[in-house]
């Protein structure tokens, strides 16, 4: 497979991740249907629990398990209609109780993401596969849907809230080959691009004090993780592993960044910690299926992830105690603060 075409499967690995369902349909394989995605990807083997720490993880490679405070929430989530044609937002509580649909849409939402105070909810949504992708918010109850973005000519995806919740970061783009990184205020005013364009950028991630933001940037079709300031001066990458990685989240404490990547030797997607500089990079998961979308726990003290697919598990920070919450969840989700 040549590098166009690698550069192409891993946007649809990890922006899917970062892209809506009907991007994925497109950048898989031009021979390749959108059922027979789903079938491939539905047929993975089943996780062994728990999984397997591939390194030594010494004192100096975790963070030391102190709860920031808050438990767990609610939980948002994809989840399809019959057809796979339809995704909708839907809620329910952490033990997979209380389930509720919040949205009632025709085409494909994607990239759920609640407020820093668990006010509101941003997402991606494209009405039809013609169509572009734009910015929405609402309430948790699924009430007042406000569209924020402001061009219809190019697609938003992948929102994060900024810690007081006044700003709001995306990628965007016109292609698969223009992915930046933008900055607008959470009413969708003062929209301002903060990458350079050197190299496509997706999958921000703010912060906890609000000065940073992680994100995957990708020269010569090589994607690594990078942080720049809040206004996107002094982007420095952090990892330099020369695999498929996913985009980054913080801990809450700031200290430290979880992520997905196929850097093990089997080509699974695997989830990573490392500290926020880079350094004392740990693999956590090693299983024979893919592990994606890694989140912290609001405590701090847990990670939990889609075990794929569509298993939300949780585990510790060195990989053991693994629990699977919900093995009926859909495709992504984001914990209610």
């Amino acid at each position: 497979m040549n590098r166009v075409a690698l550069f192409f499967v891993s946007i649809f690995l990890l922006v899917s991740c970062t892209l809506n369902r009907y991007e994925q349909e497109e950048l898989i394989s031009p021979t390749q249907s959108a059922t027979q995605v789903v079938v491939s990807v539905t047929s993975q083997p089943t996780a062994t629990f728990p999984p397997t720490v591939t390194k030594t993880i010494t004192p100096t490679s975790l963070p030391t398990v102190t709860p920031i405070g808050g438990g767990q929430g609610r939980v948002i989530f994809l989840r399809d209609d019959d057809n796979a044609e339809n995704w909708d937002i839907f809620s329910m509580n952490s033990n997979g109780t209380g389930m509720q649909q919040l949205t009632f849409w025709e085409g494909v939402i994607s990239h759920p993401v609640w407020s820093p105070a668990g006010e509101k909810i941003a997402f991606s949504y494209r009405e039809t596969k013609d169509a572009f992708s734009q910015l929405y918010v609402m309430n948790p109850d699924g009430s007042e849907i406000t569209k924020i973005s402001t061009d219809d000519g190019r697609n938003y995806s992948t929102p994060d809230w900024s810690p007081d919740s006044t700003k709001i970061a995306f990628s965007s783009g016109q292609s698969n080959s223009d992915w930046e990184i933008f900055i607008m205020n959470a009413d969708g005013s003062d929209e301002v691009q903060i990458t350079d364009g050197a190299s496509i950028s997706y999958g921000p991630d703010w912060s906890p004090d609000g000065t940073l933001i992680a994100f995957v940037s990708m020269a010569d079709y090589q994607p690594e993780i990078f942080v720049m300031n809040s206004d996107g001066t002094d982007p420095k990458p952090i990892t330099s592993l020369g695999a498929n990685i996913g985009p980054p989240k913080w801990s809450p404490d700031g200290e430290y960044i979880v992520f997905q990547s196929q850097k093990d030797e089997k080509k699974e997607w695997e989830i990573y910690l490392m500290r926020s500089d880079g350094t004392d990079l740990v693999q956590i998961t090693d299983n024979d299926t893919w592990d994606l979308r890694p989140r912290f726990s609001l405590d701090g003290t847990k990670i939990s992830w889609d075990s794929c697919c569509f298993n939300l598990s949780i585990m510790n920070l060195d990989g053991s105690d693994v629990e699977k919450l919900n093995s009926q969840f859909g495709w992504d989700y984001d914990w209610q603060p």
